[in-house]
């Protein structure tokens, strides 16, 4: 079995002393103080924690400010030691020269895949089956609206901590693996919906669905507006995206302390029209709200990468829950007031930035 092929969800993160997803790793990381370092982890099964060799385990991309993937292309994952490909979203892989246990949790979930896809009655059920455990699968609920003390979905028919590992019936815990993989593809994580959203390819985008805890059934093209589609018509919340530009508060900030700017402004290069207002959104990401949002220290990074790296154009592809307000400007007290475009979103962990290649 190709063991550095299966995909592992969960590893014990060394430093951290505890068992994390990827989503995880990437914020504690980015939550770190500069110098951040790196996190070694090791399967989180029990069955290979007992073994003398710890099998060791990679993380790759959780530090690392995603590339946009335009034209919204699935990405095939490279088989390598390399982690320096920021296109493929976070996930964790076995270090080469490292081997599972037969009852590892992930060598079940491995198997019970390849099972699943063998029992497909037709070729094109198979194929659907080969995409839905693919490593570039959509997700097709998502529970991100939710506050961490509001009720998540519950995963039935499928045991739990010790209930799970000693259960000494293979073939038991291999079919309540398969019975999981018929159940909807979930996650509560923002950055993992849009990352999800890139593989949709563009005839597809109002053909897949796409279920969000909160709102309901919606598809893939309804729930994602680029900017400038936005109209006096459809003014309700979506998630919108567009390419920002990038200005510092204080102007020409000098990143090299390792300090963090008073605030940045994202300023949307695409007109958007409300009425009879034509203007480019904004949006302010300041020190304190940052400071107050774990995980929000990625969104700074994404900011001083575009402005500091050659690599980075300058400006980003911003994406966010919420909607745009026509507000009028401030300070203006005439009867026919200037409006501007506020943008709007739901919360700071709502909001997602992602890097532009300069070479593109």
């Amino acid at each position: 079995m190709a063991r550095n092929l299966m995909k592992i969800g969960k590893a014990f993160c060394r430093e951290l002393g505890q068992t994390i997803d990827i989503q995880e790793a990437g914020i504690s990381y980015f939550d770190q103080t500069k110098p951040r370092k790196k996190y070694s982890f090791y399967c989180s099964s029990p069955e290979c924690a007992g073994l003398p060799k710890k099998v060791e385990i990679l993380g790759v991309n959780y530090h690392r400010v995603p590339i946009d993937t335009e034209g919204r292309e699935a990405s095939k994952l490279a088989e390598t030691d390399s982690d320096d490909d920021p296109i493929v979203a976070p996930y964790f892989r076995t270090k080469t020269g490292h081997n599972h246990t037969d009852d590892c949790q992930w060598t079940i979930d491995h198997e019970a895949e390849q099972e699943y896809i063998a029992e497909a009655e037709s070729a094109q059920d198979r194929k659907r089956r080969r995409q839905r455990v693919a490593k570039d699968a959509l997700i097709e609920e998502s529970s991100f609206l939710l506050q961490e003390n509001e009720t998540q979905p519950v995963e039935t028919a499928q045991p739990s901590g010790d209930d799970f590992f000693n259960d000494t019936k293979r073939r038991q815990r291999i079919n309540q693996v398969k019975a999981k993989l018929l159940r909807p593809k979930r996650s509560p994580y923002f950055s993992a919906l849009v990352s999800s959203y890139m593989k949709v390819l563009e005839h597809k985008l109002f053909d897949e669905p796409l279920k969000i805890i909160g709102i309901g059934e919606t598809t893939w093209g309804k729930f994602f507006y680029p900017i400038g589609w936005y109209t006096s018509d459809n003014q309700s919340t979506h998630i919108f995206s567009g390419n920002v530009s990038i200005t510092t508060l204080p102007y020409q900030f000098d990143w090299s302390d390792g300090d963090m700017p008073n605030a940045v402004i994202l300023k949307f290069y695409d007109q958007v029209t409300v009425g009879e207002t034509m203007a480019n959104p904004s949006y302010m990401i300041t020190r304190k709200m940052v400071s107050a949002n774990p995980g929000a220290y990625v969104l700074m990074e994404a900011v001083q990468s575009a402005l500091t790296d050659e690599n980075y154009k300058k400006y980003l592809k911003l994406y966010f829950y919420g909607r745009i307000d026509a507000e009028p400007k401030k300070g203006n007290d005439s009867d026919d007031p200037v409006l501007v475009l506020n943008v709007k979103p739901l919360r700071p962990d709502t909001i997602e930035l992602r890097r532009i290649d300069a070479d593109r």
